[in-house]
């Protein structure tokens, strides 16, 4: 499960939309900011390291939990 929060200012809202589009790639889209399934460890990765180029340091994964 992945849930993101980002802020609409300061172009927060194109961020939004790219943060979503990365997160489609790997995930389902569950409602807003919410996503779910299973996901490779080297997929996980990526994912990460997309978002984190998209993202201000003080944006970041509200929650992102691993079941095995």
């Amino acid at each position: 499960i992945l849930v993101y929060d980002i802020s609409n200012e300061n172009n927060g809202q194109r961020r939004w939309n790219r943060v979503f589009k990365i997160c489609k790639q790997y995930l389902n889209h569950i409602q807003n900011s919410v996503f779910e399934g299973e996901i490779l460890e080297s997929d996980l990765f990526k994912l990460k390291k997309k978002i984190k180029k998209r993202t201000t340091p003080h944006e970041h994964f509200r929650n992102l939990i691993s079941r095995t």
